[in-house]
């Protein structure tokens, strides 16, 4: 019989060369040699790889181009972007390689940092696919700030490519060895352009500008940056046809039935291919936007919990209950039972961070027990190990009440992780499915010095790979647990989330003739205060217009950064400008917050999830944000708020004074910030979202999990 030898493409130019670092040597290179040319017809895919092995002595060597499937065709960018859950207006751009060393996915990420400008006007980078380097892409992303631009989505299922490919601007392609030969031709069955390093591959597949662009070198960040820069201010048509045709499998058929005829004797060739039967969907001018949605309808189902009416379900936190973790306990489970769900919550014995029955939202936490207080000082006062060892030993009598409570028929346990709490996931086993919140973490920087880290981060990734789903408050956060080696399809971002207003008209009125006096405007800041707060930088950006009488300023709550922002005011002489509430119930809070008309984070630790932010949200207030990842996630800039250079002084002034000097402005952003509050970031929303369906499978609310790239930019 005849014989036919293919070479595989990452065989080709390096590959079949005399000098070639892949090559096989010696003794198997001499039977490598022979096999090539004692064969009647040798393919490749490329002329590079053809001319390296007729230098090697394979004289029948041909081209024949692989192929891209049916599936990779042009789709309507819009149609792509809804399915998706993107809208237009941010640039998206793809990398659909695998996510290996070398492969060039980490120039990109510091290509995109290194961008000028706000975070928020930058575009969205999607990776697509697997591999070793995924933990340390996250890693890097994370410590980049880029949580809200950087979507790591995994292995897709080929069938829902193209709907990335078609919803992208701009697809990269950046492995060391030259741009990945697929991709490219994927990206112009679908007609996209393409940026890739300097190969042969690339120069013979982008060949033309209206195809993409090569970058010399190894596809450095700033080489990378400065072409992206230049390909995205220049977006290509939508198109309506591929960038390179003749790419198909039927097409790559054709072409070897005709190399390989002559091969065989007249009796044994095959006879013309059957006429392909005409698919009528597939006719007319609108065929990409019916293409593009039947391609969302194969998507996998994970289906989630939902509706909760009559079913039980478990809440289980190990807290004290106070602070911002009592109104996020309280807020979650009160909507678990707006839903429907029978809740039974447990915590540490003497802490009540929920009602027994479901009441207002606004539902004060009982009063700790003197069991209760013990803990609180026992938790502030003990050293790191002894804190550790209780926290261990705490697992010991959980283990068995939670198992206890989970009786046959519970729907779901519903825990908030906690470090070396393993107790719930142990009573769990063979009785229900566990979703765990994180809002806490190994792999965050903690308040608390920690101790037996390498203990608790197998601990860690253990319980989380166990969980049924994972809660992240935070995209940063998720971006940390990715490192950290779980799949980042279970793992679902839900920021954090406000109860409604309870001020009354009264009450705003009092409380603003009291702080506000004769000034104008009152700006404040709610919250616990520590030193990380930036409570410092806000007082003496508002020096000049404090003095001038131009606002008021007010701290509303109490904390470890009081005194030393107290002596600060007095050190600039605007004291009398500046006031502090003390620590105030939750009633008390929202009419001091209504009294506001601008509202203020000065800086925010960049894996959190402020509560007060959420809070200004729900009281439509004027809002003054650091531009990182967790606000952007959150905020729409110059629709929902104003933000600022964080740690910049000057920029946050300007953006205040931004607002001092324009009511309506004031008015219009506090309208939108309501609306966004009311559509996003309740607490029943955030129960949907975290217990329906996964993101991408049908009824999911989207496919990336972004918070900031599901929102239009506003504003120049």
């Amino acid at each position: 019989l005849p014989v036919a030898v293919t070479v595989p493409e990452e065989g080709g130019g390096a590959g079949g060369g005399a000098g070639s670092a892949e090559a096989p040597r010696g003794w198997a290179r001499t039977r490598w040699v022979r096999a090539l040319r004692g064969a009647d017809l040798v393919l490749c895919a490329d002329q590079s790889a053809a001319d390296a092995l007729r230098a090697a002595g394979a004289a029948r060597a041909a081209v024949v181009p692989e192929g891209v499937a049916r599936r990779c065709r042009p789709l309507a960018r819009g149609r792509c972007r809804e399915e998706l859950g993107l809208v237009a207006g941010r640039p998206l751009v793809l990398c659909p390689d695998p996510l290996e060393p070398g492969a060039g996915q980490d120039h990109l990420l510091r290509a995109l940092a290194a961008l000028p400008g706000p975070g928020w006007r930058r575009p969205m980078v999607v990776l697509v696919g697997d591999g070793p380097s995924r933990r340390r892409l996250a890693e890097l992303a994370a410590e980049l700030d880029l949580a809200d631009q950087i979507c790591l989505e995994g292995e897709v299922h080929p069938d829902r490519l193209p709907l990335y490919y078609g919803a992208a601007e701009l697809v990269v392609s950046l492995a060391a060895g030259g741009a990945d030969a697929t991709t490219l031709r994927e990206a112009h069955a679908c007609g996209r352009r393409v940026l890739g390093t300097e190969s042969e591959r690339a120069r013979t597949l982008v060949d033309r500008p209206e195809r993409g662009r090569r970058v010399p070198g190894d596809g450095g960040a700033d080489a990378l940056g400065e072409a992206r820069r230049e390909m995205l201010a220049a977006p290509a048509p939508e198109p309506r046809e591929p960038l390179r045709p003749g790419l198909s499998w039927d097409q790559v058929a054709a072409e070897l039935r005709e190399l390989m005829r002559p091969l065989l004797p007249p009796a044994r060739r095959p006879g013309p291919p059957a006429a392909a039967a005409r698919d009528p969907e597939r006719d007319g001018e609108h065929h990409a936007e019916r293409d593009a949605a039947g391609l969302a309808r194969g998507a996998r189902v994970a289906g989630g919990w939902l509706p909760l009416s009559g079913r039980r379900v478990v809440h289980h936190h190990r807290t004290q209950g106070s602070g911002v973790e009592g109104v996020h306990i309280r807020g979650v489970i009160d909507a678990l039972r707006r839903l429907g769900a029978e809740v039974e919550a447990l915590g540490p014995p003497g802490v009540a961070a929920a009602p027994e029955v479901a009441g207002e939202p606004t539902t004060p936490p009982a009063p700790p027990s003197r069991f209760g207080r013990t803990q609180q000082r026992f938790a502030s006062a003990a050293p790191p190990w002894v804190f550790a060892l209780a926290e261990l030993a705490y697992n010991l009598p959980a283990a068995p009440r939670l198992r206890r409570r989970l009786r046959a028929g519970t729907a779901l346990l519903y825990e908030r992780y906690a470090l070396f709490g393993f107790a719930g996931t142990l009573a769990a086993a063979g009785r229900a499915p566990v979703l765990l919140e994180v809002n806490d973490a190994t792999v965050i920087e903690r308040s608390r010095r920690g101790t037996w880290l390498p203990l608790a981060r197998t601990l860690e990734r253990a319980l989380l790979a166990r969980a049924a789903r994972v809660v992240a408050v935070t995209d940063t956060i998720r971006l940390r647990l990715v490192a950290l080696g779980i799949d980042p399809a279970r793992i679902v971002t839900v920021s954090n989330a406000s109860d409604p207003p309870t001020a009354t008209e009264q009450e705003r009125a009092t409380i603003r003739r009291r702080f506000a006096g004769t000034a104008p405007v009152l700006a404040g800041v709610s919250g616990a205060f520590l030193p990380w707060h930036g409570l410092d930088l806000l007082v003496e950006a508002l020096a000049g217009p404090l003095r001038r009488g131009e606002l008021a300023l007010l701290f509303i709550g109490d904390g470890p950064a009081r005194p030393a922002v107290e002596s600060l005011a007095r050190e600039l002489g605007v004291a009398d400008a500046v006031a502090f509430t003390g620590r105030l119930a939750a009633a008390r809070v929202s009419a001091h917050l209504a009294a506001l008309d601008i509202a203020v984070q000065p800086d925010v630790a960049l894996h959190a999830s402020p509560m007060k932010l959420f809070e200004y949200l729900a009281h439509g207030l004027a809002i003054v944000a650091p531009d990182c990842a967790s606000i952007r996630s959150v905020l729409v800039p110059n629709e929902d708020a104003l933000l600022f250079r964080r740690g910049d002084r000057a920029a946050l002034l300007a953006a205040l004074r931004a607002l001092l000097d324009d009511p309506r402005a004031r008015q219009r952003l506090g309208a939108n910030a309501r609306a966004r509050w009311r559509q996003s970031h309740t607490w029943d929303h955030n129960l949907r979202r975290a217990l329906g369906p996964l993101p991408g499978s049908p009824g999911g609310h989207r496919a990336l999990h972004r918070g900031s790239c599901a929102v239009p930019l506003a504003g120049p």
